[in-house]
């Protein structure tokens, strides 16, 4: 993935794409200081909305899976919604067929994309193509489903394979979002990091640490994070803009365990690791779009 220029997006885009977090941290803000403005029964309304008005804006423009910057974040969190509920419903048989569905669903979604990004063949050219990629496909999703098997938790198959879901559907967004489609993998993996790390179960007692966690959170994931990758002019900056964020958040979370329960730094990122997981889940995605949007750009040249 190499460096080049990118365009930023108006401030005006930003403000929308960031609005969802604003939301959030003002109510935050508002508890904080005892008051009850109810702002939180704005968020789903206001993701619809922004999410809506993205797709509407890619349907005017004719340009398929071409979202407006300001829907990546709230498709991503209506993404999660919907994806924690279904792998709820299919890990809860606690059987390989259940991680295996999940894993088919990710590489078949994979291969569609990619499919859509290459230029126009004859059909009898491409299938082979087809055929041996899901051929492939259902032998690695076999293979990594009989390693699990008899394993017992399955909140790791469910978690990574859940990552895995996002970051393909992410491909989906590369050709015209470039490197900001990790805002779209990034919103969808944050609910389901937060549900495996659960801050509150530790820092009940403790309502400072407890605050600083889901404002910190929210801060770097859906304002700072936001600003930064779709202000900044190259695609490297993008990348930072990705990981920092949460690479901060961890560091913060770890703090505020050490501080607040007295938990050794060993202790508390082992109880953070989530965290490391979603970053690494970026990371990949990161090197995954900027080679496809690369391809893309010199394609087009």
């Amino acid at each position: 993935m190499g460096n080049r220029l990118v365009i930023p997006k108006p401030w005006w885009q930003v403000g929308l794409a960031t609005l969802p977090g604003l939301i959030a941290l003002a109510a935050q803000t508002a508890s904080i200081v005892g008051l009850d403005t109810r702002l939180n029964s704005l968020l789903l309304p206001t993701m619809i909305v922004l999410s809506a008005s993205s797709i509407l804006w890619a349907a005017v423009r004719r340009r398929l899976f071409g979202v407006a910057a300001w829907g990546l974040i709230p498709l991503g969190l209506l993404a999660a919604m919907g994806l924690y509920e279904v792998s709820g419903v299919v890990f809860s048989w606690r059987t390989p067929l259940a991680f295996f569905l999940v894993l088919t669903l990710g590489f078949g979604l994979l291969l569609i994309s990619l499919l859509l990004m290459v230029k126009p063949r004859p059909i009898a050219r491409i299938l082979p193509a087809i055929g041996g990629s899901l051929a492939l496909s259902v032998a690695v999703a076999a293979l990594l489903v009989f390693a699990y098997d008899g394993y017992g938790n399955w909140s790791l198959p469910k978690r990574y394979s859940t990552y895995f879901v996002l970051v393909t559907v992410g491909l989906f967004l590369v050709k015209h979002s470039g490197l900001c489609a990790g805002l779209f993998v990034l919103a969808g993996g944050t609910p389901l990091m937060g549900s495996h790390i659960e801050p509150a179960v530790f820092l009940w007692d403790s309502p400072f640490w407890d605050t600083f966690s889901d404002v910190s959170l929210t801060v770097f994931f859906f304002i700072l994070t936001p600003i930064w990758v779709l202000r900044v002019r190259s695609v490297y900056g993008q990348a930072a803009g990705l990981l920092l964020p949460i690479a901060a958040y961890f560091v913060a979370l770890v703090s505020a365990l050490s501080a607040a329960r007295g938990f050794s730094i060993a202790k508390s990122a082992s109880i953070s690791d989530p965290a490391l997981d979603l970053l690494a889940t970026i990371a990949v995605a990161v090197v995954l779009y900027g080679r496809v949007s690369s391809g893309l750009t010199a394609g087009e040249t």
